[in-house]
């Protein structure tokens, strides 16, 4: 069994069930009806049990978020650019017009143990899995765990936001040459900064009808960008 995300459920909070609150907080789901499977086949823990999605949640209880690797992943063959891989962890690219995973059978899931190695360390997982998700439009640097201890603090890293991601994205018409956009997403409050980078002469990269931007992290609502967008990041490890 592998912990994938871990939460503990904090003192001040509002009356509410355990399925509806588990769509809030768990990043690696990306629908109310995968984490709705999820409870069901007793993936996604409350304090170590299985639980009805209708559960009231209560402070200081603890939420986990588990993947008992019953299930391999189905080979598909797809070459990937490996920027980096050692015993515990990978940077791949990810090519946009693909998912990360998900029950397609077309996936970077599906596609990583053609191209990694094995790891020899004693908490190999039994397949190497993303650590995070990049949309299907989107290419960018993806991080792939395949250690226990790696999906763990990796994993910590991004609930913690230690991780600092940006964007960078083509949209059609003029922009100013920075800007906030605070216009909510999926009817969450999101903020995130925006910049129009400078191309090597010193002039910004943009046209009357395209525009590139840098799109910053300080969001509290992960947004999608409507057109091509690349990921970029670091982490500690």
């Amino acid at each position: 069994m592998v912990i994938i995300e871990s939460h503990i459920v904090p003192e001040k909070i509002q009356k509410v069930r355990f399925l509806d609150y588990s769509v809030e907080i768990i990043k690696s789901l990306r629908s109310r009806s995968s984490i709705k499977k999820a409870i069901k086949r007793g993936e996604l823990l409350l304090n170590g049990e299985t639980v009805a999605g209708g559960t009231w949640i209560e402070p200081g209880q603890k939420i986990e978020l588990i993947d008992n690797e019953n299930k391999p992943p189905k080979p598909y063959e797809l070459n990937l650019e490996i920027i980096f891989e050692d015993e515990s962890l990978a940077i791949i690219t990810k090519p946009a017009g693909i998912s990360v995973s998900g029950n397609k059978y077309r996936t970077i899931q599906n596609a990583l143990l053609a191209n990694l190695k094995t790891s020899s360390e004693p908490d190999s997982l039994k397949w190497p899995r993303p650590v995070h998700r990049l949309d299907y439009a989107t290419s960018g640097l993806l991080l792939i765990a395949k250690t226990s201890s790696a999906l763990v603090s990796l994993g910590k890293q991004f609930e913690e936001r230690r991780i600092k991601k940006s964007y960078k994205a083509i949209v059609i018409g003029k922009v100013n040459n920075e800007g906030v956009i605070t216009g909510k997403i999926n009817d969450k409050e999101a903020i995130t900064g925006f910049l129009i980078p400078l191309t090597a002469s010193g002039t910004t990269a943009a046209v009357s009808s395209i525009s590139v931007i840098d799109c910053g992290d300080s969001m509290t609502r992960t947004p999608s960008t409507s057109g091509s967008s690349k990921q970029h990041f670091s982490a500690t490890w």
